[in-house]
C-alpha cells in the first residue's frame, strides 16, 4: 500500500510537472508571437527602430524562425543599415530557402550597393520561385506562431532586375522586363523612360522620342530632359 502510494505520488508530480511545462511552452509561444505582431504593425507604421527591438526580442525567445529575421532586417533596411541587413536576411535564407522576401531585399541590397550581377542573380531565384503572390498572414489560433510574407508581386521583381540589367548595359533583357512591368501598370512611365534612354543611347531616335513621350504622358517629368535629343 505504501509502495502504491508512493507511485502514485510520482506519477501526479510528473502529470503537473508536464502540466507546467505546456503552460511554460505556451507562455513562450505566446511572448514569441505578441513580439513579432508588434514587430510587424511597428514596421507598418514606419516605426523602424521600435519594430527591430520587437523583432530582436523574438529571435531571442526563438531564433529558428525565419520570420523574425526578415521583420529585422526590414527594419535595417528601412533605416539604412544595409550591411546589417544583410545578414538578417541571409540567416532567414538558411532557415527557408524558398523565402522570396529574403530574396527580394537582398536583390535589393546588392542592387543599392551598385553590385548589379549580384542583385540579378537574387531577383532570378525569386523570380523562378514565384507562383502567386503571396499575402500577409496570421494564424487565428492564438497559440500559433506568427508568420509574414511580403506581398512581393513579380512585376516588381523584373522592374528592379531591369534596372540591374540596365546598369550592366544588358539592354536587350532590361528591355524585356520594362515592357512587361509596364504591361502590368507598375512605374510605368518609369519602364517607357529607360527603354526610350536606352533607345537615345542605342542612337534609335525614332524609337527613343516614341518611349519618352510615353514616359512623359505616363508622369515621369526626367523624360522631357532628353526629348530635344530624341525628337529632332
Amino acid at each position: 500500500m505504501h509502495s502504491m502510494c508512493i507511485k502514485l505520488a510520482l506519477y501526479a508530480k510528473c502529470i503537473m510537472c508536464f502540466f507546467f511545462f505546456l503552460v511554460a511552452c505556451n507562455n513562450k509561444d505566446e511572448r514569441n508571437s505578441m513580439y513579432l505582431k508588434n514587430a510587424f504593425e511597428d514596421l507598418k507604421s514606419n516605426r523602424f527602430s521600435d519594430a527591430y527591438k520587437n523583432a530582436n526580442k523574438a529571435i531571442n525567445i526563438k531564433s529558428d524562425n525565419p520570420t523574425a529575421f526578415i521583420l529585422r532586417g526590414r527594419s535595417s533596411f528601412e533605416m539604412g543599415h544595409l550591411k546589417i541587413a544583410r545578414k538578417d536576411f541571409e540567416y532567414a535564407l538558411k532557415l527557408d530557402v524558398k523565402n522570396i522576401s529574403a530574396l527580394y531585399y537582398l536583390g535589393l541590397i546588392s542592387y543599392d550597393l551598385d553590385d548589379f550581377n549580384e542583385a540579378e542573380i537574387y531577383f532570378n531565384k525569386a523570380i523562378i520561385l514565384k507562383g502567386t503572390d503571396s499575402v500577409y498572414f496570421e494564424s487565428s489560433n492564438r497559440f500559433s506562431e506568427f508568420t509574414y510574407d511580403e506581398n512581393v508581386s513579380m512585376p516588381e521583381l523584373r522592374f528592379f532586375r531591369g534596372l540591374s540589367y540596365y546598369y550592366m548595359n544588358q539592354y536587350k533583357k532590361a528591355a524585356n522586363d520594362f515592357i512587361f512591368v509596364a504591361s502590368e501598370d507598375y512605374n510605368k512611365g518609369e519602364c517607357y523612360f529607360y527603354i526610350g534612354a536606352m533607345a537615345l543611347d542605342e542612337k534609335n531616335n525614332v524609337l527613343a522620342c516614341k518611349y519618352l513621350n510615353l514616359a512623359l504622358e505616363n508622369g515621369y517629368k526626367e523624360a522631357s530632359k532628353y526629348l530635344s535629343h530624341a525628337c529632332n
